[in-house]
C-alpha cells in the first residue's frame, strides 16, 4: 500500500502543472480577463453545489440520527 502512496505528491504536482497549462491556453484563446472571470464563475458554481449537497447530507444525517440509525 505504501508503494502507491509514493506517487501521490508527483501526481498532485502533475495535476497542478496541467491545470496551469490549461489556464494559460484558455487565457491565450479568450483573453486573460475572460479566463479569470471563468475561474471565478466556476468557483462560485462549485461553492453553490457544495453548499446544496452539504445541506442535503446534513438533513440525511439528522434524519438518521433521529431515527436511531447509524
Amino acid at each position: 500500500m505504501r508503494r502507491g502512496l509514493r506517487f501521490v505528491p508527483l501526481a498532485l504536482l502533475g495535476a497542478v502543472a496541467i491545470e496551469l497549462a490549461v489556464f494559460v491556453l484558455v487565457g491565450q484563446a479568450v483573453g486573460f480577463g475572460v479566463a479569470v472571470l471563468l475561474v471565478f464563475a466556476v468557483s462560485l458554481l462549485g461553492l453553490v453545489l457544495l453548499r446544496r449537497e452539504g445541506m442535503r447530507a446534513w438533513r440525511g444525517f439528522r434524519a438518521a440520527a433521529q431515527a436511531g440509525q447509524p
